[in-house]
């Protein structure tokens, strides 16, 4: 079935595990979906997983990306 939107903060927080794994595309994949689904329920409690993104970003280097994720 449709995950809920309050199910999003599980997945941001498998993709900041993913992230410290350094399984960077499997981050990238849980970050996103969580975030989508998370801002769905509430705005503020997707800025954790920007936070998540940010620093996904970082990590691959992707500068651009950085900055427009904060």
């Amino acid at each position: 079935g449709e995950l809920l939107p309050i199910g999003g903060r599980a997945l941001v927080g498998l993709g900041s595990l993913a992230l410290e794994r350094y399984d960077l595309p499997q981050a990238e994949r849980l970050l996103r979906d969580g975030i989508r689904y998370v801002e769905r329920w509430n705005i503020l409690a997707s800025l954790d997983g920007q936070v998540w993104m940010a620093m996904l970003h970082f990590a691959q280097g992707n500068t651009e990306a950085l900055g427009d994720s904060l």
